[in-house]
C-alpha cells in the first residue's frame, strides 16, 4: 500500500495524458456496448460536459446527456442547434483532470498513512508474539 500511495503521487501525470487518449478511443463504442454507454452518460450528466474537450468530439451523433437537465430525466432538446443554453458547450476531460487533482492527493495520503498503522501493527504484534514466547 506504501508503493501505491507513492506511485500515486509519482505516475499522476502519466495517468492524465493516457486517459485523454483513452476517452478519444471510447467514443466509438458509445451506442454499441452498454458499459461504454452507461459511462459516458453518467460521466456528462454529473460532471455537466459533453465530450472529450468539447461537443464536436460527438460529430454528429451528440447524445443525450450531453443536452442540459430541465430537472432530473427531463432533458432540454440540444441535438438540432447546439448552443450553451441547452447544452453542455465544456469537454469532459478538463473536468475529469479537476476532479482526479482535488481526490488524488487525499487518496495518496489515505494510503500512506493506512500502510503505516499496518506497518507500526505489524511491528507491534511481533513484539507480542517474542513476549508471548
Amino acid at each position: 500500500m506504501l508503493v501505491g500511495g507513492i506511485l500515486q503521487f509519482v505516475f499522476r501525470e502519466k495517468v492524465l495524458s493516457t486517459l485523454d487518449r483513452e476517452l478519444f478511443a471510447a467514443i466509438p463504442y458509445y451506442g454499441v456496448k452498454h458499459e461504454y454507454t452507461k459511462s459516458w452518460d453518467d460521466t456528462q450528466t454529473y460532471l455537466q460536459c459533453c465530450g472529450v474537450r468539447s461537443y464536436k468530439d460527438w460529430n454528429d451523433n451528440v447524445p443525450n446527456s450531453c443536452c442540459k437537465e430541465v430537472y432530473p430525466g427531463q432533458r432540454l432538446d440540444c441535438k438540432g442547434s447546439p448552443n450553451p443554453t441547452t447544452m453542455y458547450m465544456d469537454g469532459c476531460l478538463n473536468k475529469v483532470i479537476d476532479f482526479l487533482r482535488e481526490d488524488a492527493a487525499y487518496v495518496g495520503v489515505v494510503a500512506i498513512v493506512v500502510a503505516l498503522i499496518m506497518l507500526l501493527a505489524l511491528i507491534l504484534s511481533c513484539g507480542l508474539f517474542v513476549k508471548i514466547e
